[in-house]
């Protein structure tokens, strides 16, 4: 049967959405159509024919292979022949973009063999393993030269794909080389193993591309084919020697405290009561006054040493939250310490300059509203009874009140007081969410977009908000009103309804600028998550299709032949499609007027359209295109950026133009000698603020992990060693790349090999600092409280509010303590990737001819690959 043959039954199965058992019946009737055949056939289908959550073709899929009509060597053989014509027709550009379609039928046939609906034998096994594992490192080479995600989601699927067929039992007994079935010889096998573990290696060196569960999947197999290597018995002393060095006692260092708040102050997050008391608590055990005074002295230290926005960030967390979280540690205490005598007895120790001490009094008087120190004693204590001090604490529940009766004056009071509060500053900001999340529900878009106008009119206040609720709670559910936004029937106007859109959209845009937060990490998808991805790009406008293209026209004839905008371009054209647009229209009149097409005047005029209020969000992508085609946007920015009496421009100008004074910084620029210098010092006595992120960046982590090994070496033996490894062990903790973290925990998967190298000392501190940091990795994980709605203003009296999920999980960044528990060895730190891999290759007996552009000929691009003989592989 030829394969339009077998195409067409394909199709005609898809269409009239037979069952898999009628599927898989059909297909075994055919006889003399080879496996491959059927196998092209069917993804052809699946591509062109099926959307993505299709059930049918997995279910095809495993009725085949169950029956075992095709083998799933012929599915591996089909995916690399679709694999090598994607990399063809990309070459040059490092990118293979593979069918999605391919991507899901790997792990289709993953699932099947995880679930054991697939069983395979000791022979199956062999080439299955040899044929992926040498496709994984082809995917590994080419996404080490342009890691981008079509070649990562590839790289994790193939990856699983090989961790479980290792994790079989025939894979198991392959790579142990206890197969008593062998159909080899004992050197084919080796070879064999030697191509899976290069395979491995090469990922797990890629790990930042992994997933956390492939990459220890994959450590797992790394760590079983050590074992039953002739290098075993190195494994097997490094796990002696682990049994005999013991636990040491946990310590708080003041300095430790102190990079931990600093960290999570520098980079933006949210510091809540809960994460901070849990890592206290973890640290000083049972002592409640120590983790008192301690937290007390980090903060303060923090705010001397900070400057610019980190200095805002910290006196809003010193002045609102920093009583709460001392009150909660109080309230826990099982002991009877004075929070006044603590409070007393550390304002004589804080050196404070005149640019903190305002912040010092109002944190006092907050403390005082706490009912933690009495009233007289907190004026004797700040020398002061100023009366701008806050009166008294609000509830959230008397905030939302305030908000819910829409008066612009109380909205602007209440965004002052956010900013200048002494003890309210947390519970404006959980009403302030709240009600936004409440607006967006209910889709009450106008009260939204005014409380949108205000915040983005003073960014600071976002700032604020995201220091006390974490920014993920309240953006996607903007993000989900965004999409479900209708534009099929509008009453009225539709300037006023891009108006209400555009607020919110530019708040979500704001606020990604201001904390500089991924969209992952803030969960932003949809609509928004496709705009990001073409901001400013004016590629593609050949490809439009007729209807965008109507629309640019439209917009261009308004902007410069027409009388003003007229509300029937707005009506036919969404406020989606028009921000897509942006780039091209700011693109079309800059070379328009290059072209002399359009004067000064008439290039002036148009453009100032976009500083309209309604259009004013589209000055983000309009700025983004300017800035990436500063020769053909010489007389374009100038009309963009010109000064206006409104606020929202200057956001946006401030944050578009100058986005290192707009945003949270990105280092503390330090480097490694400095930085080791500086660790060093701290361990005695708390000095300048310490982070690792810049000496990451610079030197690399691998460079940066040595560095912190080698300053605990240095203490080991000494009283100082328990202070310095809780210092380091919190650095590596507190960095949100986590790189470091996975290599502490491969270092001490190989330390059979520093045993070797570098000898007992320097073991003993790598276990120490791998148990320290997979500790302290479990205490940051506390995540803080959900956003509860249940007491909100009813905003809408027609449909009921709901729970808001929590969406901490769809921030991507995983906790580190799931990463370590879940990785195994990264043996490929200190190795020359290609050079592992080739003389693996080299070594196979007969490999070579397995080359993975060998399915080049003109029969479906797969060659005859029945009659290739796959023994000959080992």
């Amino acid at each position: 049967m030829a394969i339009s043959e077998v195409a067409e039954l394909c199709r005609n199965c898809i269409f009239n959405r037979s069952t898999a058992e009628e599927f898989a019946d059909q297909i075994r009737r055919q006889t003399g159509v080879k496996g491959t055949t059927i196998v092209k056939a069917l993804l052809d289908v699946r591509t062109t024919l099926c959307p993505s959550n299709d059930p049918l073709p997995p279910r095809y899929i495993a009725a085949i292979l169950g029956q075992d009509t095709v083998k799933l060597l012929d599915f591996l053989l089909v995916l690399i022949s679709r694999y090598n014509a994607s990399t063809r027709k990309h070459e040059g550009t490092t990118t293979a973009h593979p069918h999605q379609a391919d991507i899901k039928t790997t792990q289709d046939v993953t699932r099947m063999l995880a679930s054991a609906n697939l069983a395979l034998d000791h022979v199956q096994t062999k080439h299955c393993l040899g044929v992926v594992a040498k496709w994984l490192v082809s995917i590994v080479r080419l996404s080490s030269q342009s890691p981008q995600m079509p070649n990562n989601i590839l790289l994790e699927a193939v990856g699983t794909l090989l961790a479980t067929l290792c994790a079989t039992g025939p894979g198991t007994e392959l790579l142990s080389g206890r197969n008593e079935k062998q159909d080899s010889s004992n050197d084919d096998q080796t070879q064999l193993t030697k191509l899976v573990a290069s395979a491995v290696e090469a990922a797990t060196a890629n790990f930042s591309a992994l997933s956390p569960q492939l990459f220890g999947n994959l450590s797992e197999v790394q760590k079983h084919i050590a074992l039953f290597s002739q290098d075993g018995t190195d494994d097997m002393r490094a796990m002696q020697f682990q049994a005999t060095v013991a636990d040491l006692q946990v310590v708080a260092s003041r300095s430790g405290t102190m990079a931990m708040l600093q960290e999570m102050i520098s980079r933006g997050d949210t510091v809540g009561d809960n994460p901070v008391f849990g890592f206290l608590a973890g640290r000083h055990g049972n002592d409640y006054s120590a983790m008192f005074v301690d937290l007390l002295f980090a903060a303060f230290h923090v705010l001397g040493q900070s400057e610019g926005l980190v200095l805002q960030q910290i006196e809003l967390y010193v002045r609102n939250r920093l009583p709460l979280t001392l009150n909660l540690i109080l309230q826990s205490s099982f002991e009877n310490f004075s929070s006044e005598e603590a409070l007393t007895t550390a304002s004589s120790q804080l050196h404070l300059s005149p640019t903190t001490m305002r912040c010092a009094q109002g944190f006092v008087h907050a403390c005082s509203l706490h009912g933690m120190i009495s009233p007289e004693k907190a004026v004797q204590i700040i020398d002061s009874n100023d009366s701008t001090f806050t009166k008294q604490l609000l509830t959230k529940d008397e905030v939302l009140g305030q908000l819910n009766t829409h008066s612009a004056d109380k909205l602007d009071k209440l965004v002052d007081e956010l900013l200048t509060s002494d003890g309210n500053g947390v519970a404006i900001a959980e009403a302030m969410t709240e009600i936004m999340v409440a607006y967006a529900r209910g889709k009450d878009h106008r009260h939204l977009k005014d409380l949108a106008q205000t915040l983005v009119r003073r960014p600071a206040t976002i700032s604020a908000i995201a220091l006390f609720r974490q920014p993920s709670l309240w953006i996607s559910p903007l993000c989900t009103l965004l999409d479900e936004w209708s534009w099929d029937d509008i009453h009225g106007e539709s300037q006023p309804l891009y108006d209400e859109f555009g607020s919110i959209f530019l708040l979500i845009l704001t606020t990604m600028r201001r904390l500089r937060y991924s969209a992952s990490k803030l969960g932003v998808n949809g609509f928004v998550a496709r705009y990001l991805e073409r901001e400013g790009n004016d590629q593609g406008i050949h490809k439009m299709s007729p209807e965008v293209k109507k629309h640019l026209d439209d917009w261009i004839d308004n902007f410069y032949f027409a009388e003003g905008l007229s509300d029937d371009v707005t009506t036919k054209c969404s406020p989606q499609e028009f921000y897509q647009l942006v780039p091209f229209l700011v693109r079309e009149s800059a070379l328009a007027h290059q072209m002399g097409k359009l004067t000064d005047d008439d290039l002036k005029g148009g453009l100032e359209y976009l500083l309209v209020p309604f259009l004013l969000p589209s000055l983000v992508s309009a700025l983004r295109w300017c800035h990436g085609h500063p020769e053909k946007a010489a007389q374009v920015l100038p009309i963009l950026t010109r000064d206006t009496d409104n606020a929202i421009h200057g956001t946006i100008v401030s944050m578009m133009q100058s986005p290192g004074n707009f945003a949270m910084p990105i280092y503390h620029t330090r480097d490694i000698k400095a930085l080791r210098q500086d660790i060093i010092a701290a361990v005695a006595r708390p000095g300048p603020n310490l982070s690792l992120k810049y000496a990451v960046s610079r030197d690399g982590p691998a460079a940066v992990l040595q560095t912190l090994i080698d300053i605990l070496v240095s203490f080991s033996g000494t009283n100082e060693f328990v202070w310095a490894l809780d210092l380091v062990a919190i650095l590596i903790c507190m960095l949100e790349s986590q790189d470091l973290a996975l290599l502490i925990y491969a270092e001490h998967a190989l330390l059979g090999r520093t045993l070797q190298k570098r000898g007992n000392v320097t073991a003993e501190v790598v276990v120490h600092l791998f148990r320290r940091v997979s500790s302290y990795a479990g205490l940051l994980k506390v995540k803080e409280a959900n956003i509860d709605i249940g007491n909100l203003p009813d905003v809408t009296p027609t449909q009921e509010l709901g729970q808001v999920e929590n969406n901490d999980n769809a921030q991507g960044v995983d906790d580190i303590d799931q990463m370590l528990n879940e990785s195994a060895a990264l043996t490929a730190i200190e190795s020359n990737l290609d050079a592992t891999v080739d003389t693996a290759m080299q070594d196979m007996q007969g490999v070579d001819a397995l080359d993975f552009d060998f399915m080049q000929d003109d029969n479906m691009g797969l060659g005859n690959i029945d009659d290739f003989d796959l023994d000959e592989m080992f």
